[in-house]
């Protein structure tokens, strides 16, 4: 076989596999559905992970006593063994009640 007829049977088996792998693909996403995850809701029961709405209040409270928040995170992975976008709903909430009895919502103490 020739150099010419090698490469030509080599493309055709390129573009080939190439469109199995388009269909494989076209069935994978469809059989996957096109509902994504969606956030916690503040309403929900108090398992899985923290919500939106709590993240940001640890936010607001870290910010109004002037932590730096990747400091501030560094000390919660060290309490809980895991980020704060990985608390769970409950851990969240202790954290946040404890906070803001340590200072109130504008109190300057220390850090979780």
């Amino acid at each position: 076989m020739d150099a010419d007829k090698t490469k030509q049977l080599f493309d055709n088996i390129g573009k080939a596999v190439n469109a199995i792998l388009a269909d494989v693909c076209t069935l994978l996403i469809d059989a996957k559905g096109t509902e994504e995850p969606r956030p916690v809701e503040d309403s929900e029961p108090s398992e899985g992970r923290i919500t939106q709405r709590q993240v940001a209040l640890l936010r607001k409270i870290a910010s109004e006593r002037g932590w730096d928040w990747n400091e501030f995170e560094q000390h919660v992975k060290k309490r809980y063994s895991r980020r704060i976008a990985y608390l769970s709903i409950q851990q969240a909430k202790e954290l946040i009640g404890e906070l803001l009895e340590k200072g109130g919502r504008n109190g300057n103490t220390a850090k979780a």
